[in-house]
């Protein structure tokens, strides 16, 4: 997943690449307690083009996994997908010991732009960052899934388990046990 900046002197470059989830070290840890299985390999197709002295790679990730739900435990499948621009600003020369702070300007990545050094550029760093913040917090296998029964476990996406149903107002549960002495 490396750009070679003298390709793009002339001309855009559209890529493509597929790449296993062992490649980024950062979904490592997910993977291993099971909270995703990634079904196919992520694919990438991006452009990357020059803009002055600007590499501006965008394109699009998918990568169809297997996830479990928050609520009802059960696996489900997901397309993990999304749009992304990174762009690389080349490493200038650190300021002069000799300028005054005030007119020291905002370095790339305090602007939210990627450095590089060199004539080549690693996407994968970037790539792995952009997969990392798609993955859901709370995946839900429906927006109306209705969980675990508190009592039994039993799954209420597939029917009513039959435990018996209190209605307690939340403002009095504390006092549900509360015994007094007459």
């Amino acid at each position: 997943m490396i750009i070679n900046v003298d390709d793009l002197l002339d001309k855009d470059l559209h890529l493509t690449y597929e790449e296993t989830q062992d490649v980024f070290e950062s979904l490592a840890d997910p993977v291993s307690t099971g909270d995703i299985a990634f079904i196919q390999p992520i694919r990438f197709d991006l452009r990357a083009y020059r803009v002055g002295e600007l590499i501006v790679a965008d394109g699009r990730y998918n990568a169809p996994v297997s996830l479990k739900c928050a609520r009802c435990l059960t696996e489900f499948e997901f397309i993990l997908t999304s749009d992304f621009r990174l762009t690389y600003s080349g490493d200038a020369a650190g300021p002069d010991a000799k300028t005054d702070a005030r007119d020291v300007e905002l370095g790339a990545d305090e602007i939210g732009m990627l450095s590089f050094n060199g004539q080549h550029i690693d996407l994968r760093p970037a790539l792995q960052e952009e997969l990392v913040l798609a993955l859901p917090m709370q995946p839900l296998c429906k927006d109306s899934c209705k969980g675990l029964c508190s009592k039994c476990g039993a799954n209420l996406n597939t029917g009513e388990c039959g435990c018996a149903k209190q209605q307690i107002n939340p403002k009095f549960a504390a006092l549900k046990n509360l015994k007094l002495n007459s």
